[in-house]
C-alpha cells in the first residue's frame, strides 16, 4: 500500500510541474523597449519601437508591459495610430507600469498619450501570430521553457519507474556492468556503460595484422614487449 502511495505522489508531482511549465510556454511577458522602456526614442531612430516589436514572436496570451514616467500607453485603431489621434483610445493607461494582455492574433497599435510623444516615434505596431504561424516558426520559435518540459518529464518519470521498482538509484560505481541482475530495472540506464567496458575489452592484448611485402610476411607495428610473455595460468579441476 505504501508503494502504491508513493507511485501516485511522484504521478503528482510530475503533473503539476509540467501543467507550471506548459503554463510558461503559453505565455510570456514582454517589457516595451526593454531596459529602455517606454519613452520618447531619439530623432535618429524614430523606429525604434516597431524594430523592437519586429524582433519579438508573439502569441495569443503574452502580455507587454510597459513602464515609463509621467507619460501613458493607448491602444488605438489602426487609423488613429497613423494620425496619432490620441482622443479615442481603446485602451489608456497612465499608472507607470502599465500592462497590456495580447488575447487574440492580428495587430494592436499603441500610441503614447502625451502631446507630441506619438509624433516624435513613441509609438508601436505589435503583431500576434495564430498557433500555426507560431507552430511553423521553426527552431527559432522554440524556447527554452519547451525544453524544460521535456527535461521534467525525462526527470521525473525515471523517479516514478524507480519508485516502483522498490528501490533507489545505484550510485555510480555502485553496480556491476556485467552483471544486469546488480541493476535490475536499470538496464537501459546503464547498456551504454556496459557496450563500452565490453568495446575496451575486445580490443587488448591484440597483435598488429601482418602485411606481405616481397612474399615475406613481416608486422609493421612491433607489439609490446611482454606481449609474447606466457600469461598467467587458470587451473580448472574435474572430478
Amino acid at each position: 500500500m505504501a508503494l502504491i502511495n508513493t507511485q501516485h505522489g511522484i504521478l503528482l508531482i510530475l503533473f503539476t510541474i509540467l501543467f507550471s511549465s506548459s503554463q510558461l510556454v503559453s505565455a510570456f511577458e514582454y517589457k516595451a523597449g526593454d531596459k529602455t522602456g517606454w519613452i520618447v526614442p531619439p530623432p535618429n531612430d524614430t523606429n525604434f519601437y516597431n524594430h523592437w516589436a519586429s524582433q519579438k514572436r508573439f502569441k495569443p496570451g503574452d502580455t507587454i508591459r510597459f513602464k515609463y514616467k509621467k507619460d501613458s500607453v493607448m491602444e488605438v485603431m489602426e487609423e488613429d495610430y497613423t494620425r496619432c489621434n490620441s482622443t479615442r483610445p481603446t485602451l489608456f493607461s497612465n499608472t507607470g507600469n502599465s500592462i497590456y494582455s495580447l488575447d487574440r492574433s492580428g495587430y494592436f497599435y499603441f500610441i503614447s498619450g502625451a502631446s507630441g510623444h506619438c509624433q516624435k516615434g513613441q509609438k508601436m505596431v505589435v503583431k500576434v501570430m495564430t498557433l500555426d504561424q507560431e507552430s511553423n516558426s521553426g527552431a527559432g520559435g522554440k524556447s527554452a521553457a519547451s525544453s524544460l518540459i521535456s527535461n521534467n518529464a525525462i526527470v521525473l518519470f525515471s523517479l516514478f519507474i524507480v519508485q516502483g521498482h522498490g528501490r533507489p538509484l545505484p550510485k555510480f560505481g555502485e553496480w556491476d556492468v556485467n552483471n544486469p541482475a546488480s541493476a535490475d530495472g536499470f538496464t537501459v540506464i546503464f547498456a551504454k556503460a556496459r557496450d563500452e567496458k565490453k568495446a575496451t575489452g575486445s580490443t587488448a592484448n591484440v597483435a598488429p595484422a601482418p602485411t606481405q611485402i616481397n612474399n615475406r610476411t613481416q608486422h609493421t607495428n612491433r607489439p609490446p614487449e611482454n606481449y609474447y610473455e606466457p600469461q598467467q595460468k587458470k587451473w580448472f579441476c574435474c572430478c
